[in-house]
């Protein structure tokens, strides 16, 4: 598909799922989230993210709520 990213472009773009969570974890980590949060939601996050990336869904707004159903 055109305008696709595949997963290593997407780790370096700042608007896809990946460069997203790296920005909440910063997020987290400068409002001083534990360590354990930090770890657990990460762990989360990245599940969704990676079955995200395994759907070709590489940026937010390719997300959609029946998708996620």
């Amino acid at each position: 598909m055109a305008g696709k990213l595949d997963k290593e472009g997407a780790a370096l773009d700042p608007q896809s799922l990946a460069g997203r969570l790296a920005q909440y974890v910063e997020w987290m980590r400068v409002h001083h989230f534990s360590e354990e949060t930090l770890r657990s939601r990460t762990s989360q996050v990245h599940q969704f993210v990676a079955w995200c990336e395994d759907h070709a869904l590489v940026r937010p707004s390719e997300v959609t709520k029946p998708m996620v159903e």
